[in-house]
């Protein structure tokens, strides 16, 4: 815009006069008419469609003032000329919004940067769910928490059993119930200062398997 004024400010006397004359004439008699020309264009366009119902494009009738969230009108396809353009009032959706259409020809995408040609149709938050107002009808029943699960004791572990060492003296003998692994079965010896194997001193120890 200040480009145009720059341009205009820097007009010769001339030039300005024929610049005037252009836009209170010529330019001012075109944009009186350009509503006529839109209406005959939707005019001839719907009389077209009804011939051909093959090039009219998708979109939605009788948009309301609201939507319901998840609803969503055709999607825009960019139309190709006159002859499948948007009428006025044509619900369509683009980007995940829904859209409405101000322009009687519109072949312009909701997103164009061009304000008065689509109006965003806003969605409706749900009401929520009536509850009786009554008391008395019903009783909420409580959620029992699970009680948690046992916990397993711990699986007791036998103690390994050693080879039968042969005692050197009393130092080392082996005592009540100490436990030993010989020839290739478990003993529990049955007296104190067991300096015997198994096989020498059966009675000293009860075999256990």
């Amino acid at each position: 815009m200040e480009a145009m004024k720059a341009q205009i400010e820097a007009m010769a006397p001339g030039e300005w006069a024929d610049f005037l004359a252009w836009v209170v004439g010529p330019e001012r008699d075109r944009r009186q008419a350009l509503p006529l020309i839109e209406e005959t264009r939707a005019e001839d366009r719907d009389t077209l469609w009804e011939t051909h119902p093959e090039l009219r494009p998708d979109f939605e009738t009788g948009v309301p003032e609201e939507v319901v969230e998840g609803t969503l009108f055709p999607a825009y396809v960019q139309p190709l000329g006159a002859h499948d353009c948007y009428p006025l009032g044509a619900g369509v959706s683009e980007g995940g919004r829904n859209y409405v259409s101000l322009h009687p020809a519109n072949v312009w995408p909701p997103s164009t940067p061009h304000p008065g040609l689509w109006r965003e149709v806003p969605v409706k938050t749900p009401d929520p769910a009536p509850s009786t107002p009554h008391p008395g009808l019903w009783r909420e029943v409580p959620v029992k928490t699970p009680d948690p699960a046992p916990e397993e004791p711990p699986a007791e572990v036998e103690p390994e059993v050693a080879e039968f060492v042969q005692p050197t003296g009393a130092h080392d003998a082996y005592a009540i119930g100490d436990r030993v692994r010989f020839e290739g079965h478990t003993y529990r010896s049955l007296i104190d200062g067991n300096a015997h194997s198994p096989a020498a001193y059966p009675a000293g120890w009860e075999k256990e398997d």
